[in-house]
């Protein structure tokens, strides 16, 4: 909604100067500007008007050049509002609420372009990587729950997972008692060297927020912000690394089973419907209880090795990630609706509500 704002006050600014220019060749009277305007200043004017209409269609078609032209065109413009002050001074309001949103523009395009570079530099690491078909001998050493959750997610129908992509919708919340926010997300993780990258867009109040959480070499980082310019919450250090260790393993169970085959992952049986698993990566090694329904749909997920913020402080806390529905997808199954939740002593919290929006694996470049 706020970038077809914007691209409409810059169209819409664009068209205004234009009348300097129909003013200085005289094609019908404009009553507003009382003042001659030769026609060379007309023709800045004309200029002006199709920078900001230009601006307002590179940007919402996303070429990167937008701001160097709506920079440009908002000096052309306060130069021109300077010349016809007596009559154009009100464009001054215009033009400082067009700078405004050109620096909010621009600082969500740069926290964004973070996330762009670091999941492009991934995909480019993995370019050459040989993807195999998966057969039925690689489930030999799994526990039975694991193996025919696997074939119903349609482990024998793909090849190896060594990437994948996720969109997400929902809603989350900071406590039990505020109010939550609508997001959506893009996340890429990356299963041969761990890794997982992952933005997400909501409103605070009506404001933009933006968070990023990237995981790569087994070390983490969370940011939020507020207008992608104001931190909300940063996170960094070994006890984020293990959380983010913990949600990577997390992903890969809900959304890319196929990828459970790893070798760094350790499974022992609990019971029929009930399998314990230990994966580690570098210096991180966390555990998970699999929970089972009895048709072998994964339906929750439970661990104590993740950290939840408590009065400024990482705490060990256990969470639990149920699952509330799969859909049949390309004749196999995934995960469609869960949830995130704190056992906390004072009950359960949950923070977060998914609905996984589309999936596709082993992709070549971001979309």
């Amino acid at each position: 909604m706020l970038k077809i704002l914007f691209v409409f006050l810059l169209v819409v600014h664009g068209l205004i100067h234009g009348m300097g220019f129909v003013k200085a060749f005289d094609w019908f009277p404009i009553t507003t500007l009382h003042r001659n305007i030769g026609k060379f200043e007309g023709v800045v004017w004309m200029l002006t008007a199709l920078l900001f209409i230009a601006a307002g269609i590179v940007y919402f078609i996303d070429i990167k050049y937008w701001l160097i032209i709506g920079v440009i065109a908002l000096i052309l413009s306060q130069l021109l509002i300077v010349i016809n002050w007596n009559e154009a001074k009100f464009g001054t309001i215009l033009n400082v609420l067009v700078l405004v949103m050109l620096v909010l523009q621009y600082s969500a395009a740069s926290f964004k372009s973070g996330f762009i570079e670091d999941v492009k530099r991934e995909l480019a690491a993995g370019a050459n990587e040989v993807v195999k078909k998966n057969s039925i001998h690689d489930l030999q050493h799994l526990p039975y729950p694991v193996q025919q959750y696997m074939i119903q997610s349609g482990f024998l129908e793909q090849e190896e997972i060594r990437n994948f992509r996720v969109e997400f919708k929902g809603r989350i919340r900071a406590s039990a008692t505020s109010e939550w926010m609508e997001f959506t997300t893009v996340q890429y993780s990356f299963t041969e060297h761990p890794a997982r990258y992952f933005f997400m867009e909501a409103k605070m109040y009506g404001l933009p927020v933006a968070g990023y959480h990237a995981y790569h070499n087994g070390k983490a980082m969370m940011d939020i912000r507020l207008l992608s310019l104001l931190k909300v919450q940063y996170q960094d250090g070994e006890l984020m690394d293990v959380s983010e260790t913990v949600t990577f393993f997390n992903d890969v169970c809900l959304m890319a089973p196929a990828a459970l085959v790893d070798g760094r992952i350790k499974w022992k049986s609990t019971s029929n419907n009930e399998v314990d698993a230990e994966f580690t990566n570098g210096k991180s090694s966390i555990s998970a209880r699999l929970i089972f329904a009895e048709d072998f749909k994964l339906i929750n997920f439970i661990t104590n090795d993740r950290y939840f913020l408590s009065d400024k402080e990482l705490k060990k806390v256990q969470w639990e990630t149920p699952v509330r529905t799969y859909n049949k997808a390309k004749r196999f199954l995934q995960m469609e609706r869960g949830d995130a939740v704190w056992k906390l002593q004072e009950g359960d919290f949950c923070y977060g509500e998914f609905t996984v929006m589309d999936i596709k694996y082993n992709v070549s470049s971001m979309e």
